[in-house]
């Protein structure tokens, strides 16, 4: 349930940080700092979750029979986790906190996460 909810927040934060990032570009501004800070922590704690998940599994992380979700997975998180180092560089950088565009991608895969947790629930 926790994961869940964090799912949640997450499709949430990644509504929202889109409204600022359109913002951003039509007023030439960089995003707040907490923003990256909050993608950051998002990014972590489902870094840690599949961590975890893949600890508890075992090798029924890979050959069980959500294997094909656990994949999903991993590249969901691995995205999301380029995007948040890619936004860490990219603000100390002239690039005013903006990620580059392609992998904007995981971004919305992050979003079919949150899409995962309704079909399974």
């Amino acid at each position: 349930a926790f994961v869940s909810a964090a799912i949640l927040l997450n499709a949430l934060f990644l509504g929202y940080r889109a409204g600022v990032s359109i913002d951003e570009v039509a007023r030439g501004t960089s995003a707040p700092g907490w923003l990256l800070a909050v993608s950051l922590i998002f990014s972590l704690f489902f870094v840690a979750e599949l961590l975890l998940r893949a600890w508890a599994e075992r090798v029924l992380f890979c050959f069980g029979e959500e294997w094909r979700w656990n994949l999903f997975d991993v590249v969901v998180v691995g995205l999301s986790l380029i995007d948040s180092i890619m936004e860490c560089t990219a603000a100390g950088n002239s690039n005013h906190g903006q990620s580059m565009p392609g992998i904007t991608i995981g971004r919305m895969l992050r979003l079919a996460r949150f899409f995962r947790l309704i079909q399974v629930a």
